[in-house]
């Protein structure tokens, strides 16, 4: 009771839903809510390689600078993205601005995998490396990256 008033507020109301019907409408068993929390995961991870795509565009652009004052607290307030992978993503894109495979993977792929073979790529071999981004696990990519290198 708030005010003198009762209040009844609930889940079933918030959704819209009568008090019969929120008796008849079940919780979704546990196989369910992990699909969907899978999904959501996988969605949430695809839109975040998009932002990294349109950061060094905004950074060239200077936009950031009418909201905010660094270009990490932009991305961060306007796209939940940490400083350090927004620091990672441009200094990635002194080695992709003229790989579009490459620039292309980031979206598919993410920033991180794309950084281990960023710097061994060349204009000729951009579609391998962005090839084998797309078919190879991260680690088999550092392994990769290890052998280009030498190492």
């Amino acid at each position: 009771m708030k005010n003198g008033v009762q209040s009844s507020f609930s889940l079933a109301t918030v959704a819209g839903l009568s008090k019969f019907e929120s008796s008849v409408v079940s919780k979704p068993d546990g196989k369910t809510l992990h699909r969907q929390f899978v999904q959501l995961g996988n969605h949430r991870r695809r839109l975040t390689n998009e932002l990294l795509v349109l950061l060094p565009d905004i950074y060239e652009s200077g936009i950031f600078k009418k909201y905010e004052r660094t270009i990490e607290e932009y991305a961060g307030r306007f796209g939940g993205l940490s400083g350090s992978v927004v620091q990672k993503r441009l200094r990635l894109e002194k080695y992709v601005y003229d790989k579009p495979e490459l620039r292309d993977a980031i979206r598919t792929e993410g920033v991180h995998k794309v950084a281990l073979v960023a710097s061994l790529a060349t204009k000729e071999n951009a579609w391998t490396l962005a090839d084998k981004l797309k078919n190879m696990s991260k680690p088999a990519v550092q392994e990769l990256s290890k052998e280009l290198r030498g190492g």
